[in-house]
């Protein structure tokens, strides 16, 4: 039953309420449209924040199991307006009060793809007062030892912990049991006989259920999550199975929570396969014991799918499959940034990118909500992020999961899995202070960027190069003359990975001049110096007219799993010359014959990853018109699930890294840039790429950045709105100097 209470949707809690949720969060109302799913007017904010908890104990079993339940009964006299509960768990929890879903967690506490933790755990807030009722009221958690899908972090010992200052908090008064309703044998199973019925709400009786064991405080240090709680909205299918078995098929791909209600069958045994495409097969496979009557559940972990197919076995009576219900997730965001154009397949493919980018917006960046991969993968996020500012301006996760990649370089000494990605870290952090205004990241994080960068030092080797590192992960899923680009020998790792050095130590002497360290900022300048002097040195070809990637046997380091040993070869990668060009490795005077060559040549293999590189380096050579147009026709939608590939041809249906034309469309071809952070000043320089007309909206912290642009015939006329407080330099095709405008609306026309 809802009832709109003061700003927030409120569910009346009462025994009937349905288990499987959604959340429902204050200020927060998702909506299924035809381009997704949105909060329509959410604006990012930082969130209240439960104290660091003091009283509560951290509770387990008294004996070791995969899973456990908690309950506890509370009496309230009057409900307070607000109750912030502190709750985390190892690793995963799913709470409930007065039977209504509250929360789910904690948030990705995280880790390396090698498992190299963070060394800190997390907990959320959660305010309980709008499911608290005066008289008795009941909390009832699950709590899942045993990792839901194989990333979660643990300290090795099954740990639950709440406290709601002043109403309750975790100790041994509170009632537990081993729960027997979920195992986990592979896939994970549900047992639906072996549910203790109404367990989660009043009345219940828990005279068989133990005392909850304090454990030693393994946790600590306890930080609090800054993310606010996830939206999650009911995604209605296209249509139900029919009968015990069936295809369950979604309009597009989506990460959700897969529940049931599910009539009859007992001891029938329900077999759930989702699956990102609409064919055989599934990502993540759960079954179920039926236990006969009406049975509501759903699975306890996030998947993702457009179809589920479902079948049964040993059915001896009636089955009835009565809902499937998927229940969306993501970060709260509203579309606040557009584009339109002339082309309708580029419009498609922004509103495409935007979703790939929205459902990898979980309590982490993922790769994608079919691997949930851990926080590994700085690259991905760094283009999940520019397209975030463009398209919904909801910093959070970037901010949080920039701090969490911070720690994990402390844990593994600057030893990350993917070696490159670490660089590309140090690029996201500079690229949130420049969309968001917040210059405070990049400060608080300045000793982690700094040793980052002198470990990177340190892998310079004899030639001036970057040719001592451990290994060369990652540059991109090609094949480079028989090696995985995935992970290459230092012969053709060395002068991409020399050329992303060389680009973090740009940012690395931005950052030392935020934190006014001028000694570091000159030994930056000084070796990027030297840098460049043995990159034209050691890796110009003249006769190629293009730069090789290494020499090889210039390393010392031993090859290993993720170093092939070098060959006598002599490559040259398209990627190399783009990343010449971009970071101006290369002089200026070869930019143009460089692309050239790079896109138009044998050695053009760049996958989505890359291309976001390619797309920076053409306009950087001034060559964006010419040659980006037919780039952005490379990516297909794929209908059925309305996403892209991972790759050109293969891979997964929901990865983010592959939306880059998203933030190329609205950054170059509408033409909107920061200048300086914040958009405080920004530069509006559209590329027309043949198009007729452009318009969209900007979301910057000043306001909305309105653009619209119309090509007839060599002259370009723009529509400007620049927000109050911000200038905007704009430099119109044809146009030899930018012309300046203050906040307001503003008509231009291009000289020619």
């Amino acid at each position: 039953m809802l009832a709109l209470y003061t700003g927030f949707w409120y569910i009346k809690p009462m025994s009937t309420a349905d288990s499987r949720g959604p959340l429902l969060q204050q200020g927060v109302r998702p909506r299924v449209t035809k381009d997704g799913v949105e909060a329509v007017g959410y604006k990012t904010a930082p969130i209240p924040l439960a104290p660091t908890p003091k009283q509560a104990k951290w509770v387990w079993l008294a004996a070791p199991a995969p899973v456990a339940l908690f309950r506890k009964e509370v009496t309230v006299g009057r409900v307070p307006k607000q109750v912030l509960a502190a709750v985390s768990a190892d690793n995963g929890y799913r709470l409930w009060v007065n039977g209504q879903l509250v929360a789910r967690g904690p948030a990705d506490i995280g880790m390396d793809y090698h498992r190299v933790p963070t060394g800190k755990w997390f907990y959320d807030t959660v305010d309980l007062a709008p499911y608290l009722k005066p008289g008795v009221n009941v909390l009832a958690a699950e709590v899942f030892f045993a990792n839901l899908i194989g990333w979660e972090g643990s300290r090795g010992q099954g740990g639950f912990l709440l406290e709601a200052p002043g109403l309750v908090a975790t100790d041994t008064s509170w009632h537990a049991t081993p729960c027997t309703h979920w195992l986990k044998k592979g896939s994970w199973h549900y047992e639906a006989a072996a549910e203790p019925s109404g367990w989660r709400t009043a009345g219940f009786d828990a005279t068989g259920w133990e005392a909850a064991q304090a454990q030693d405080d393994k946790w600590q240090p306890l930080v609090a999550s800054e993310l606010p709680a996830r939206m999650e909205v009911v995604y209605p299918p296209l249509h139900l199975p029919e009968g015990p078995g069936g295809r369950c098929v979604w309009d597009r791909v989506m990460p959700a929570y897969l529940g049931f209600v599910v009539k009859g069958g007992k001891g029938a045994t329900l077999v759930i396969e989702p699956n990102e495409p609409n064919a055989p097969g599934h990502n993540r496979m759960a079954t179920a014991t039926l236990a006969g009557g009406v049975q509501t559940f759903e699975l306890p972990f996030m998947d993702s799918f457009s179809v589920v197919n479902l079948s049964a076995k040993n059915v001896t009576e009636p089955l009835e499959i009565v809902d499937v219900r998927a229940t969306y997730v993501s970060q709260p965001l509203a579309y606040r940034g557009s584009f339109a154009c002339s082309d309708p397949a580029l419009n498609r493919l922004w509103s495409v990118c935007r979703w790939a980018t929205q459902i990898c917006l979980q309590t982490h960046h993922l790769d994608s909500p079919h691997h949930q991969e851990p926080i590994s993968d700085p690259g991905d996020y760094l283009i999940a992020s520019l397209v975030n500012y463009y398209a919904f301006a909801q910093p959070a996760l970037t901010r949080q999961d920039s701090r969490k990649y911070a720690w994990i370089l402390e844990q593994c000494k600057n030893q990350n899995f993917h070696t490159s990605y670490a660089l590309l870290w140090l690029q996201m952090v500079l690229d949130y202070g420049d969309h968001t205004g917040d210059l405070s990241l990049a400060r608080e994080l300045a000793p982690a960027i700094h040793s980052l960068l002198e470990t990177f030092a340190g892998y310079i080797g004899k030639n001036g190069l970057v040719s001592e590192a451990p290994n060369y992960m990652f540059l991109d899923w090609v094949d480079i003359a028989g090696f995985p680009g995935h992970h290459p020998p230092a012969v053709i790792g060395q002068g991409y990975l020399t050329a992303f050095f060389y680009r973090a130590l740009a940012d690395g002497i931005r950052v030392a001049e935020l934190t006014h360290d001028s000694g570091r900022a000159r030994d930056y300048t000084r070796l990027r110096r030297d840098i460049a002097a043995a990159f034209e040195r050691e890796l110009w070809v003249p006769e190629k007219g293009l730069y090789r990637d290494g020499k090889p046997f210039q390393s010392a380091v031993t090859p290993g799993q993720w170093l092939p040993a070098d060959k006598a070869i002599e490559t040259f990668t398209a990627h190399l010359q783009f990343l010449a060009v971009l970071y101006d490795l290369a002089p200026k005077e070869r930019h143009v014959a460089l692309v050239e060559k790079a896109i138009t040549g044998p050695n053009f293999t760049c996958q989505p990853y890359f291309m976001h590189f390619v797309f920076a380096a053409l306009a950087h050579a001034g060559a964006f018109e010419r040659f980006a147009p037919e780039q952005l026709k490379r990516w297909k939608v794929i209908e059925e699930t309305q996403s892209l590939r991972e790759m050109w041809n293969t891979g997964d249906l929901s990865h983010s890294w592959g939306a880059t034309p998203l933030y190329q469309l609205s950054a170059r071809v509408l033409g909107v840039q920061p200048l300086t952070p914040g958009f405080a000043r920004f530069t509006v320089a559209p590329h027309p790429c043949g198009l007729a007309w452009a318009k969209g909206v900007v979301p910057t912290p000043q306001g909305e950045i309105r653009a619209s642009w119309r090509r007839q015939g060599e002259r370009v006329t723009l529509e400007l709105t620049v927000p109050k407080g911000c200038e905007a330099e704009v430099t119109l095709p044809g146009s030899e100097r930018p012309t300046l405008l203050s906040a307001g609306r503003h008509h231009l026309k291009s000289t020619n």
